[in-house]
């Protein structure tokens, strides 16, 4: 996944393109709903716009609330342009009838399956919100009698509304999947911020048919291939590193990860953590010194230029890196760089939900769809669906809460209990104690301390600990209180 910032909420947010493409949508609608020509010769006074075509796109496209926003404002719109107001709540009733059941249900069945049933459960809502609005708005706005439109609804409103439906409905299905594939962009050549050409993600609709779940069991068989490579997984050879090439943010930092550590990093703000993380795949290269991925040096961009895919990085709060308009599509945007064949990518992405604990459902919904937990978990999933030997969290139970703080870790150990090597940076003191093996704290850049978490929380590196603005483990508490007693 890209590194991004976006607001972080529970409601659903909405990128500029996005904006731009439902207010292009909107527009396109409005112009639409004023070209009108009648279709039911029983009735020439009744005419037909396409104007719900490029509504339930966008429904399909983005969600239903979106399809309904366009739909909302489009009729709004109409009513103001015409004076028609009356008309416009109609309009409303019939949109809000028509959009929310077909998006709703394409979600959930993200195929053309889906699409369809949607388009039908829609049409049919929507004749009824039509005959409704007939039946209660039509009498107060125009004094029709009310027995007047009952006659009518048999032999022409239903109809009328009917084929309407059955119009909007296979204009929609022949020109849906074109447009949503060309607003939410999928394997296209695009600049990164760096200038770097690369493609962008994949789409869940081009993957192949197999369910999400079918695919997450198959994957929990494979095993991933192994070398001979015996070693340390990552090593520090005395390395520095300075932004601004005169104030070191590290100073001669030199350790080793092995491959199944659950290694920890500790420190203050401002002491070097975040730093180390970028160094550790290659993000930042250090200004003095070597950083090691098994055998190959960072600094050699030949050598080393697939080792991000081996170390992944979850930064803080990695919730805020979700783009995509669909959890797998999200997920999938690692292995889609690593120019891997649909079937692979599917694959990878039903074993990251899986290992996520995210169930297949969630695979189609729009990620700002799921809860804070939920997000956090996709965001993971993203880095775990490159394979990586390494995984590097920031932070990770950086805005928690309680219960989702213990889920992420009972994630976190399973993985580590899989054979996947953790790096977890924190000010968390509890946590390294409770899950580490072997722990690094920096102070001001420098190494202080390492070794394993037994080792450092003893009570006479107490002093030191609270000196460089670190917490102590609730356990150095006690046994403090208990000995000043």
């Amino acid at each position: 996944m890209p590194i991004d910032s976006r607001a972080q909420s529970d409601a659903p947010r909405w990128s500029t393109r996005q904006l731009v493409t439902m207010a292009l949508f909107c527009a396109l609608a409005t112009v639409l709903s004023f070209v009108e020509f009648p279709i039911f010769p029983a009735a020439p006074f009744l005419k037909y716009d396409a104007s719900f075509v490029p509504i339930m796109v966008g429904g399909f496209a983005y969600g239903a609330g979106p399809g309904i926003i366009i739909g909302v404002v489009t009729a709004l719109l109409h009513g103001i342009i015409s004076g028609n107001l009356a008309g416009a709540v109609m309009n409303i009733l019939v949109v809000v009838g028509y959009v929310l059941p077909a998006a709703i249900i394409y979600r959930k069945v993200h195929r053309r399956r889906g699409a369809i049933i949607g388009l039908i459960v829609g049409s049919i809502v929507s004749i009824g919100m039509a005959i409704l609005g007939n039946l209660v708005i039509t009498p107060l706005y125009t004094g029709t009698p009310l027995e007047s439109i009952i006659a009518m609804i048999l032999p022409i409103l239903l109809p009328f509304n009917a084929l309407k439906a059955v119009i909007n409905s296979l204009i929609t299905l022949l020109c849906y999947k074109s447009i949503s594939n060309l607003i939410t962009p999928k394997k296209e050549q695009v600049e990164d911020v760096g200038g770097t050409v690369v493609p962008t993600y994949w789409n869940v609709n081009e993957a192949p048919d197999e369910d999400f779940a079918e695919v997450a069991e198959e994957s929990s068989e494979a095993q991933a291939p192994k070398d001979d490579y015996e070693g340390p997984i990552l090593t520090f050879e005395h390395v520095s590193f300075s932004y601004d090439g005169t104030t070191d943010a590290l100073k001669d930092i030199d350790f080793t990860i092995e491959s199944g550590d659950f290694f920890g990093v500790a420190g203050a703000t401002g002491s070097g953590k975040s730093t180390l993380t970028l160094l550790m795949n290659g993000l930042n290269q250090p200004s003095k010194g070597r950083v090691l991925y098994k055998a190959l040096d960072l600094a050699d961009k030949d050598s080393a230029r697939n080792v991000p895919a081996h170390v992944g990085v979850v930064f803080q709060y990695p919730e805020y890196q979700l783009f995509a308009s669909t959890v797998a599509d999200d997920v999938a945007f690692g292995p889609c760089n690593l120019g891997l064949e649909p079937a692979e990518i599917k694959r990878r992405v039903a074993k990251a939900l899986d290992l996520v604990h995210l169930e297949s459902e969630l695979a189609t919904k729009n990620p700002f769809e799921l809860s804070g937990g939920q997000q956090r978990r996709a965001a993971i999933a993203g880095i775990l669906a490159m394979e990586p030997d390494v995984l590097v969290l920031d932070e990770p139970s950086a805005g928690l809460d309680p219960s989702g703080r213990t889920a992420l870790f009972a994630l976190l150990d399973e993985l580590h209990a899989a054979g996947t090597t953790i790096v977890l940076v924190s000010h968390d003191m509890d946590d390294l104690a409770t899950h580490c093996n072997r722990m690094l704290v920096l102070d001001h850049g420098e190494q202080r301390f390492l070794d394993a978490p037994s080792a450092v929380f003893v009570p006479e590196n107490a002093d030191d600990l609270r000196s460089i603005g670190l917490d102590l483990p609730r356990y150095m508490l006690v046994a403090d209180e208990v000995r000043n007693g």
